[in-house]
């Protein structure tokens, strides 16, 4: 956001100012320009880190300024919520590693953050789901999402998620959480009719 002002006082408008974007010191041809305050640029590679660099001119050059920043790579996480057939999606509140779910039945969201794609059904993820040992597999539209359900048994269910990229060996993340589902008879219930959904 520069603020640049001449003598007078007058501020330069953004759409008057030529901004040349850079990352690791390879200009950013494509992104930069004039009125080109702003730039999307995809992620740095998995436990790495980029240098994301900008000059901003007026057109006359009479006025200029530059700035850097160092954008280290995030190490992915994969969170679980509750897919709620009224409420959707419950992302205020994620599941830790025991939850107790007061239903018989209930669709789960995992959420792969950090991933390098731009939505969660991107064929590049691969989703393998695990529900007490058994492998299974996801659901092409939503594979994401697994639905688990406690009739008539007892327990806690153990849910575990690994995911991979196709187009990147260096991206993984794997995470499992202890589920107790309600067996509708008051007691604990052991998962025992999962489906990816």
């Amino acid at each position: 956001m520069p603020h640049f002002v001449y003598e007078g006082g007058k501020e330069a408008a953004i759409s008057d100012i030529v901004f040349t974007w850079r990352r690791n010191d390879q200009i950013l041809g494509s992104v930069s320009g004039r009125g080109k305050s702003s730039v999307s640029i995809p992620a740095p590679v998995l436990f790495g880190s980029d240098t994301v660099s900008v000059e901003a001119a007026t057109l006359d050059r009479q006025l200029a300024g530059s700035a850097s920043v160092q954008i280290p790579s995030a190490e992915p996480t994969l969170d679980l919520y509750q897919d709620h057939p009224l409420f959707g999606v419950t992302y205020h509140r994620a599941l830790g590693a025991q939850s107790l779910i007061p239903d018989s039945e209930m669709t789960f969201a995992a959420i792969p953050y950090f991933a390098p794609v731009a939505r969660l059904s991107d064929r590049l993820l691969q989703w393998s789901w695990i529900v007490n040992g058994k492998a299974i597999p996801a659901d092409d539209e939503r594979p994401y999402a697994i639905t688990i359900g406690a009739q008539n048994s007892n327990g806690i269910g153990l849910l575990t998620l690994d995911i991979s990229h196709l187009a990147n060996v260096f991206f993984e993340a794997s995470e499992s959480w202890g589920i107790t589902l309600s067996s509708g008879g008051g007691s604990g219930g052991l998962f025992g009719n999962p489906s990816a959904e």
